[in-house]
């Protein structure tokens, strides 16, 4: 499949699949709502991610995180993240556009390119702390290519790959919010314990939030159509990858 015949399959996926249920947004948002939310959405989840990347930078595994954070600011920053994740789930997920995501997931992965990628998410993973966010994308999609083998073949779990991911993201933060409030100096909180495979979480909820409203229409400025239905799915599908790959790593896979 040439690059131009790609673009026109992902274009129709879009179209046909994924636009029509963009309109459960519309009804399940207020206005007011939907202006608070896009084009960056609620800036909490960047906040949180600013938090987790100086964590993975500068702390070992088993170092106390309390020598720098206090117990109620690590609690705010998990808090936050599950913000993000769950309005990013109720974009994605809930609308069914994950279902689409998983259907033609092959097909997508298979010829996409960092050069399809919208500037909006480079801009939204700089603002949320990278200083490499096209780097960091690049490597996130290609770790994503590798995965759709495991998407296709693994049937141990009661519903598909992604949507358990999509799932388990959510319930994730909250253990992790758990086990946060019964650290103390005996226990203290330490990365490994509390951070662990939260950034790349944390990335996929932001990618995701950013493209759905993408493809909304939600931005103040006109893009291109190519932007807005190629580069969204393609980021999309990147960003559902990447919290993939992260419950895959805290599973122990």
């Amino acid at each position: 499949m040439t690059k131009d015949e790609w673009k026109e399959l992902v274009k129709g996926i879009c179209n046909q699949k994924i636009l029509p249920k963009l309109r459960k947004i519309h009804r399940k948002y207020h206005p007011f709502e939907i202006y608070e939310r896009f084009p960056f959405g609620d800036r909490r989840i960047y906040k949180s991610s600013r938090t987790i990347r100086f964590i993975e930078e500068n702390f070992d595994d088993d170092d106390d995180l309390t020598k720098i954070f206090n117990t109620e600011y690590l609690g705010n920053t998990l808090d936050n993240l599950r913000w993000g994740i769950e309005n990013s789930n109720r974009l994605v997920l809930k609308t069914g556009i994950s279902d689409v995501i998983e259907e033609f997931f092959e097909e997508i992965v298979d010829g996409m390119e960092i050069s399809d990628i919208p500037n909006v998410d480079f801009d939204a993973l700089r603002e949320a702390g990278s200083q490499d966010p096209k780097s960091e994308i690049l490597v996130s999609m290609i770790r994503t290519k590798k995965i759709k083998m495991k998407l296709r073949y693994n049937s141990n779990l009661n519903e598909s790959e992604m949507r358990y991911s999509l799932h388990e993201s959510e319930k994730i933060v909250v253990r992790k919010k758990e086990q946060l409030e019964h650290c103390d100096k005996d226990n203290p909180p330490t990365k490994k314990k509390i951070f662990k495979g939260l950034g790349g979480i944390c990335r996929g909820a932001i990618l995701t939030g950013v493209d759905i409203g993408l493809l909304a229409g939600l931005w103040p400025v006109p893009l291109s159509p190519d932007t807005t239905t190629v580069g969204a799915v393609a980021s999309i599908t990147t960003g559902v990858g990447d919290i993939m790959i992260a419950i895959g790593e805290l599973r122990g896979e």
